[in-house]
């Protein structure tokens, strides 16, 4: 009798957590979303590792998958116009300006 009701709370636990992960989802496409972000990685390879790490979760991600997922867009959201500028900008001038951190 107690191993019926534990795969019966197991059962209660994973669809509630698949209610949770509709709701949170909505009209996202979780695959399409990774898909993008391996994508973004060509420019931005700083988001490699992360960009990776839940695209193992893509058969079956959850609700934190998903919200590390949007988390990494608020990411590339803030930093779209930090960038290195590589060449002249005026003729004939060159400025090279080094800053380092030895704390």
């Amino acid at each position: 009798m107690k191993r019926e009701n534990k795969i019966e709370s197991i059962v209660n636990d994973l669809d509630t957590e698949k209610q949770a992960y509709k709701k949170c989802a909505s009209n996202i496409h979780y695959l399409s979303l990774v898909r993008s972000l391996f994508y973004v990685t060509q420019t931005w390879p700083d988001i490699q590792f992360v960009v990776n790490l839940i695209a193992q979760f893509g058969d079956n991600s959850g609700v934190v998958h998903l919200e590390t997922a949007k988390h990494i867009l608020c990411y590339l959201k803030g930093i779209i116009n930090f960038g290195l500028v590589l060449g002249r900008q005026t003729k004939g001038s060159f400025n090279l300006v080094g800053w380092i951190n030895s704390h």
